[in-house]
C-alpha cells in the first residue's frame, strides 16, 4: 500500500437503536454478545485502518450505544439523526480522517480482510469511491475518500436521504469509482446469500453460524462461512424469502428532473444493451428509476448510476416506482414473458427502433 499513516483511515461504524424491522437489532444475541459488539470485534482484526468510530445519533434512545463504545475501547461520535452523510464527515473531520471505511451496525459479518484489500486497492488506484461486489449481502464493506463525501453531500438535493449513501457515491459519471472483483469459483453466486440482520429470520441465520463456528475461532472467515453454508443449504431457507430494500434513485441538485419514471430489464448494462440504453438516455423524457437484472450478483447495487431493484424470477413481488419499461433482452421468449408480467402490473413498454 502506498504510504498513507493508517491513522488517516478509518472504520466508521452507521448503527443506531431505531428500527422498523427489528427493534434493537443492535443487541439482538448471538452465542452471548449483541449483534454491534460482535461487529467491532471483527473490525479490531483489521490491519489498514487506524481507528474505529461508533457513530451514532445525537437522540437519547442511542446513547447506549455510545455506552458500548466506550466498554470496547473504540471511539464514538453523535450527529445528525438523519443526514448520515453528514454524521460521517463530522466524525471524520473530529478524528482527523481523510479516508473513510462504512460499514452498518447489521452486519456482524462483515469481512475484515475484504476491508483490508479494499482500503489497499482504493488508495493504489486514487479511487473516490471503492466497494467489493462479489461477497453475500452483509459481508461487504465501502471506502470513500473524505473530499469525495464532502463534495457528494454539497450536491445532494435531499440530505435525509444519505442513510442510502451508496446511491449517493457510486456514480462513475461523477466519482472515479472502484469495484473490487473476485474471479474465484468458489465465490461466484454468493450475491442472494443473506447475512445482514434487518427481520428475526436473519438473526435465526447468524445464530446457527456463530454456534457452528464461533467456540473454535472466534474469528472465522467469510471462506468458512460459505463452507458451512454448503455443508448445511437448509440455515438459508430461513431468510430467504426476507426483502431486501433496494437502493432509491438519488438525484443531485444540479440534476434535471422528469416526470416520467422508466425502469429497465435485461441481462446487464454492457456492450450492445449499454447502446439501447444511451438511446432511451438520449431521448431525454424519462428517469431511470432502476435496473431489474438476470444476474443475481448484481443485486442490491448500482450499475451506471442505475440501482438495482431485483432480479427477474421475482418480478411479481417488486414494488416499482415506474410507469414505463424498457426491456434490453434480444430472446423473443424472455420479451414476451416478461412483457406480460409488466403490463399486468400496469407499466407501458418503450419501444425504441434499432
Amino acid at each position: 500500500m502506498q504510504m498513507v499513516n493508517k491513522e488517516k483511515i478509518g472504520i466508521l461504524i452507521a448503527v443506531r437503536m431505531k428500527s422498523e424491522r427489528l427493534a434493537s437489532k443492535a443487541f439482538g444475541d448471538i452465542v452471548g454478545k449483541p449483534v454491534i459488539v460482535h461487529l467491532i470485534d471483527r473490525m479490531k482484526q483489521v490491519q489498514n485502518a487506524g481507528k474505529i468510530v461508533l457513530c451514532t445519533s445525537t437522540h437519547p434512545d442511542d446513547q447506549v450505544l455510545l455506552d458500548v463504545a466506550e466498554q470496547e475501547g473504540i471511539l464514538k461520535f453523535a450527529g445528525s439523526e438523519l443526514d448520515v452523510m453528514e454524521r460521517f464527515i463530522e466524525a471524520a473531520v473530529a478524528n482527523n480522517l481523510e479516508y473513510v471505511v462504512r460499514v452498518t451496525g447489521d452486519n456482524p459479518l462483515t469481512d475484515p480482510a475484504n476491508i483490508d484489500q479494499l482500503i489497499e486497492e482504493h488508495i493504489e488506484g486514487d479511487f473516490d469511491f471503492s466497494k467489493s461486489e462479489y461477497l453475500p449481502l452483509g459481508v461487504n464493506a465501502e471506502v470513500i475518500s473524505l473530499t469525495t463525501l464532502e463534495k457528494a453531500h454539497s450536491m445532494a438535493l435531499d440530505t435525509n436521504l444519505t442513510e442510502y449513501m451508496t446511491s449517493y457515491l457510486k456514480r462513475p459519471d461523477i466519482f472515479k469509482v472502484h469495484s473490487l472483483e473476485n474471479t474465484e469459483s468458489f465465490y461466484q453466486g454468493r450475491g442472494l446469500i443473506r447475512l445482514t440482520v434487518d427481520f428475526d429470520e436473519d438473526l435465526q441465520v447468524m445464530k446457527h453460524i456463530y454456534g457452528a463456528l464461533y467456540e473454535n475461532n472466534p474469528n472465522f472467515t467469510i471462506g468458512e462461512v460459505l463452507e458451512f453454508i454448503d455443508d448445511n443449504p437448509d440455515i438459508m431457507k430461513i431468510n430467504d424469502n426476507m426483502l431486501e430494500i433496494p437502493l432509491p434513485k438519488i438525484r443531485f441538485s444540479n440534476e434535471k428532473e422528469y416526470t416520467k419514471k422508466i425502469v429497465i430489464l435485461g441481462r446487464d448494462l454492457s456492450g450492445a444493451n449499454a447502446e439501447r440504453i444511451n438511446q432511451l438516455r438520449e431521448l431525454d423524457e424519462y428517469e431511470i428509476t432502476g435496473f431489474v437484472y438476470y444476474q443475481s450478483n448484481l443485486q442490491y447495487s448500482l450499475v451506471d448510476g442505475i440501482p438495482t431493484i431485483g432480479d427477474c424470477e421475482h418480478i411479481e413481488r417488486l414494488k416499482i416506482d415506474a410507469d414505463y419499461f424498457f426491456l434490453t433482452f434480444e430472446e423473443d421468449e424472455l420479451r414476451k414473458r416478461f412483457q406480460r408480467q409488466l403490463i399486468n402490473k400496469g407499466l407501458t413498454e418503450v419501444v425504441i427502433e434499432a
